[in-house]
């Protein structure tokens, strides 16, 4: 069902909505308002998706080590089995005694920053990569695992720097270019990162994770089709992953391909049963599909309390999902409540969402349900 108020918000909108272009504002505004919770997901899987374990590199160093630090080195690296310390404070311990006799070795101060993140010390692990990199700049191992580093302390900028000085000591590196793509990407220049993850894909097509940042990628540069090509290959790639149905499906309810949509959720839901992602879809499908053979409102308040409840964080979006489930069932004073948290939450953290959510409020102030 049509809504004036649907044409109001349309002028209401800024001229972009979460980093897209002014072409988007022509979709309805509850497509919009899931958008933006595809958007907010990618931070941490993107800090993760190219990364590989960190190990150690004891045989590399820009100048002779001590004998005896040697010694001190081999008794860590006999500590290391399957990718891990397995005994991480005596590796340090080790290491430490090591750097004692050798204390510039860019080798030694990358093993022990290895240790020291098992034992979950940044900081120290941090200051033994800086003295790593401003001994040995073209250290790979050093510049990598700082790359990491700096990425999850969202020192996007610094992330990219050591991937870039990566990729010009090895330029076949596919997961550096890959990694400082999701660094551009968080600092909003994705053209700069659509570039890094062509070259990371044209090393390594094989790669289901690059395919992933790719498609967040193009959804930010407004490329929705070339997006579900992406999401389609690294489902190909690897058919497991509920992420990758979810996305894709949101990215499906975005164009009002639903029967499409429907199908990526379930595929999603039936991989993984919390997938928060795509119990939202599902319950805005059920809920607020123009096509009554679409909506069932049981089941879309089924779907949109199991978002909420599975959401990480909980945002205002997934409070306007449960709300538009709530109005379908005909409990429009709930809804105006659940709407009313949506609104107080998107003021704290999103106030571009702000138009669309209060033209859903007055809807259901008006007994109205919601339609796409």
């Amino acid at each position: 069902m049509s809504s004036p108020a649907r044409f109001r918000v349309r002028r209401l909108l800024p001229e972009r909505h979460r980093g897209f272009t002014p072409t988007l504002l022509s979709v309805p505004p509850p497509i919009r308002v899931l958008l933006s919770v595809l958007l907010l997901s990618i931070a941490l899987f993107s800090a993760a998706g190219c990364a590989e374990r960190p190990k150690p590199v004891l045989s590399v160093g820009t100048m002779p080590p001590d004998l005896a630090a040697v010694e001190w080195t081999d008794k860590a690296r006999r500590l290391w089995i399957n990718g891990a310390y397995t005994d991480p404070v005596t590796a340090n311990s080790h290491l430490t005694r090591a750097l004692e006799l050798s204390p510039d070795d860019p080798a030694i101060l990358h093993a022990r920053a290895v240790a020291l993140l098992q034992l979950d010390d940044r900081k120290r692990a941090m200051a033994d990569l800086d003295h790593a990199v401003r001994v040995d700049p073209e250290m790979v191992a050093a510049r990598t695992l700082r790359g990491r580093l700096n990425m999850q302390n969202r020192r996007y900028e610094a992330a990219a720097e050591d991937y870039g000085a990566v990729v010009a000591a090895d330029p076949n590196n596919t997961s550096a270019y890959g990694e400082r793509g999701v660094a551009e990407g968080f600092m909003g220049r994705y053209k700069q990162a659509l570039d890094d993850l062509d070259s990371a894909l044209a090393l390594d097509p094989s790669r289901d994770d690059l395919y992933f940042q790719r498609a967040t990628t193009q959804v930010h540069l407004d490329d929705r089709e070339a997006a579900v090509h992406d999401l389609t290959e690294a489902i190909s790639i690897q058919p497991r992953n509920a992420l990758y149905y979810s996305r894709r499906g949101r990215l499906h309810l975005y164009a009002l391909n639903l029967d499409a949509a429907r199908r990526d959720f379930t595929a999603a839901l039936d991989l993984a049963p919390a997938n928060a992602e795509a119990h939202l879809g599902m319950a805005q499908i059920l809920a607020c599909s123009p096509k009554e053979r679409d909506r069932d409102a049981a089941l879309a308040l089924e779907h949109a309390t199991a978002a909420v409840q599975h959401a990480a964080p909980v945002t205002a979006e997934y409070l306007d999902a449960l709300a538009a489930a709530q109005a379908e069932n005909g409990d429009f004073a709930t809804a105006v409540a659940t709407e009313e948290k949506a609104l107080a939450m998107a003021a704290e953290r999103e106030a571009d969402i702000l138009p669309i959510l209060e033209a859903h409020h007055r809807l259901y102030l008006d007994g109205k349900p919601l339609r796409f």
